[in-house]
């Protein structure tokens, strides 16, 4: 009987707190105190922290479950692709409506240290195995912002105006340098459907990528972003996922002409910026990005990017590194165009 009670004492301390967590309580230090009530996965794994192995493997796995509702083949990085220009060219089947829908995909983890990968979501973060998972540094990246205000909060139309003067000229460092923002120009200056176009930037921190492509001759620029965004542009507006799905959910959405991201969801669902553990987080962002974009629309894509005969790796928690088999799926249902010169950030253009 003894036995039997302390078999179960950790399976009811679980219970319990996840009871606890869910009613916006929360046991620290032997001490009930009340917390702000956050989203229900965030409950149950700040439950999970005092509950042992048994329950993260719990909450990973049903995490898991909520993350593939709707994902269908975007989640599959079993499919085999077509030799293309530059990487194999995949075709999936996408549900535009349920992927946008889920807003698992879009949920944030608790504040505190930033989270490992739990086991059972070791197989889809590697690909089954086929992507290699290196430690980036000693300590975990954890640069939480997701939910508050992004890095540059306020954007000035002057500021955009003379960024976008000086990257005709030549001259903007943008984030990452002279050299990888004229990479970037060049390939926005290839793309036919950014002249006149409506463009979505996918994930900014200051409007340099913004004033680049009113600069290429884009009529105006709408940016998804998960920080809190105020422009005073009158060509420069934002979104967050949220209204982003609801404008979708309502029909009131429009189809961009063109897409264009840089340095952005290489660090989607790594937990790095405050974002909850996702192994397809990239591939969601990608696929809803290619749902809401018109037929023959462009993408510019610059992201970290591995030899041409790796297929890639993921520098843990700070960022993937493309190579064939990760740019594939990354791209699925994407037209490869053109690829700028090598160099850490290779910039890609491909086409609906």
């Amino acid at each position: 009987m003894k036995k039997m009670i302390l078999l179960l004492t950790p399976v009811l301390l679980c219970f319990i707190l996840l009871f606890l967590r869910n009613s916006g309580v929360v046991v620290q230090g032997g001490n009930t105190v009340l917390q702000s009530p956050q989203s229900k996965w965030d409950k149950i794994l700040l439950a999970t922290r005092n509950c042992g192995v048994g329950c993260e493997r719990n909450y990973a796995e049903e995490r898991m479950l909520k993350l593939k509702e709707g994902c269908g083949e975007i989640c599959n990085t079993n499919i085999n692709g077509q030799p293309s220009l530059f990487f194999p060219e995949i075709r999936k089947q996408v549900n535009c409506s349920a992927l946008i829908s889920n807003k698992v995909i879009d949920e944030s983890r608790p504040k505190g240290p930033a989270p490992r990968i739990p086991d059972v979501m070791l197989d889809a973060f590697t690909y089954g195995g086929k992507i290699p998972i290196i430690q980036y540094t000693n300590d975990l990246l954890n640069q939480y912002y997701l939910g508050a205000t992004a890095q540059t909060p306020i954007w000035h139309e002057k500021v955009i105006d003379d960024m976008k003067s000086n990257c005709s000229a030549g001259t903007l460092q943008g984030n990452y340098g002279f050299e990888e923002t004229r990479k970037v120009f060049q390939g926005l200056k290839r793309m036919q459907t950014v002249k006149g176009g409506h463009v979505l930037v996918v994930g900014s921190e200051n409007p340099w990528l913004e004033a680049c492509i009113l600069a290429a001759g884009a009529s105006r620029t709408t940016t998804l972003e998960y920080g809190s965004i105020t422009s005073y542009h009158p060509q420069v507006k934002s979104m967050n996922p949220s209204e982003m799905r609801e404008k979708y959910q309502q029909g009131i959405l429009p189809l961009f002409d063109a897409v264009a991201t840089f340095s952005s969801v290489e660090h989607s669902g790594l937990g790095r910026y405050g974002d909850a553990l996702n192994p397809w987080g990239d591939l969601q962002t990608m696929a809803r990005a290619w749902c809401i974009t018109k037929p023959k629309g462009e993408l510019l894509l610059g992201v970290m990017t591995a030899a041409d005969d790796s297929p890639g790796r993921i520098e843990f928690n700070a960022h993937r590194v493309y190579g064939s088999l990760m740019f594939s799926h990354l791209c699925a249902n994407w037209k490869q165009k053109w690829r700028g010169p090598p160099g850490g950030q290779v910039v890609h253009v491909l086409q609906k």
